[in-house]
């Protein structure tokens, strides 16, 4: 089973993910049996937004990342379920995982690693293979690089406003050059807060395949930008020790596999 162009197998041993401008590349890809694949729709720029489907049991889960582009922990600790689940093993390590069987016969999980790649794009486009704290360092001045990448125009989480741009402030933007920042997708729209206007394409089809599903869990992976980040900088520097990468991809899996176990064992008590 071939996965779509924008997935490809890395010579890089072990369980490594590096961004390439909207795709990512996933190390020793050897475990696509049981997971299908499409296109949920495509962007304003004509880039796929991809969904991958696992499971056969009648609960619905939906697990979705990378809402905003500057934020590929959402990537990254997605594809470890369907690494884990797919080989019946702890991703990562050569432990055996006894119950992915018992999770895909129980469960059925649409699984969107990627719902903005445009602002993904623009972002690993400024940030090689998107980690910030490779590229930058602890100075104020790398911090206000950093945040000039990360933010749109005029825009922060605490106004009260439309979360997205209207038609006269893309107009101004595009009279003044303004580039895109890494929030919003190409048509200005902050898919975290479209459920309820569904301005974006994306969210009309994943609202949709969620109201006709009615999912038993929602996950929806995000990335907190804090000194104890590993993908980003700041200042000041971080008072923790420095995690593992692979430890921050592997966060989810331990997080949602023993939650869907959870969730049988309840039923099984009622």
């Amino acid at each position: 089973m071939l996965l779509p162009s924008w997935v490809c197998a890395s010579d890089t041993p072990g369980y490594i993910i590096i961004f390439q401008t909207s795709y990512f590349v996933i190390g020793n890809l050897v475990w696509t049996q049981g997971i299908n694949k499409d296109s949920v729709c495509k962007t304003s720029s004509d880039i796929p937004v991809p969904g991958f489907l696992m499971g056969q049991g009648k609960r619905h889960v939906f697990l979705l990342g990378r809402v905003h582009g500057h934020e590929p922990a959402g990537t990254c600790s997605l594809v470890a379920p369907m690494e884990g689940l797919a080989k019946s093993k702890v991703p990562a390590s050569e432990h055996q995982f006894k119950e992915a069987q018992r999770i895909l016969n129980n469960f059925k999980l649409s699984i969107f690693p990627m719902l903005n790649p445009d602002a993904a794009e623009r972002f690993s486009s400024q940030i090689g293979d998107s980690f910030p704290s490779e590229q930058l360092g602890y100075s104020e001045e790398d911090l206000q690089k950093l945040l000039a990448i990360l933010h749109e125009l005029g825009l922060t989480l605490s106004k009260c406003r439309l979360p997205y741009y209207t038609p006269e402030e893309s107009k101004i933007l595009d009279e003044i050059g303004k580039s895109m920042g890494t929030l919003f997708t190409e048509d200005g729209v902050e898919l975290w807060k479209d459920w309820v206007y569904e301005m974006a394409p994306q969210t009309r089809v994943v609202k949709k395949l969620m109201c006709a599903s009615r999912p038993v869990l929602l996950v929806d992976v995000h990335q907190h930008y804090h000194p104890t980040t590993i993908f980003t900088p700041s200042s000041p520097p971080p008072k923790l020790p420095t995690i593992a990468k692979e430890q921050i991809v592997l966060a989810v899996w331990y997080g949602i596999t023993p939650l869907l176990l959870e969730i049988l064992r309840m039923e099984e008590l009622t």
